[in-house]
């Protein structure tokens, strides 16, 4: 609560992309252009590097997401809080039906409802309150 997000988090896309070559396969690669292809050369998408990579993101991702769910389960959180986190997560290339985003989202928006409901039914009763008292 109240953190800021590691700013190289959301490179990470960024980061693998430069590492993995963006077609694949180098060796398939158009190499008429020399110099375009020396700046867009990475590993082979099959590499073990690459799959390591990916993994790691996927890992990262499916922790936090899992962690934000939690933070929703738990009896007084923030859902403007949990918002941020989520915005994160997509930011940093988690996809938008992960099941723990989706159920985080839930949980949140059913929280800003019944806030809201609560506030308004507060207002209405203060109201009622004032009318009789005229």
């Amino acid at each position: 609560k109240g953190q800021e997000v590691d700013l190289e988090l959301y490179g990470n896309r960024k980061f693998l992309g430069r590492r993995c070559h963006p077609d694949g396969n180098p060796g398939s690669a158009d190499k008429s252009d020399f110099q375009a292809f020396v700046a867009t050369f990475g590993l082979p998408r099959e590499h073990v590097v690459c799959g390591q990579l990916r993994d790691l993101m996927e890992d990262l991702i499916n922790w936090w997401a899992d962690r934000v769910l939690t933070i929703t389960q738990g009896e007084d959180f923030d859902p403007d809080a949990v918002g941020l986190q989520i915005e994160a997560l997509l930011a940093i290339g988690a996809p938008p039906h992960h099941n723990a985003i989706v159920r985080s989202k839930k949980i949140m928006l059913k929280a800003k409802y019944d806030r809201i409901s609560s506030e308004i039914l507060a207002f209405a009763e203060l109201q009622q309150m004032n009318n009789a008292i005229v």
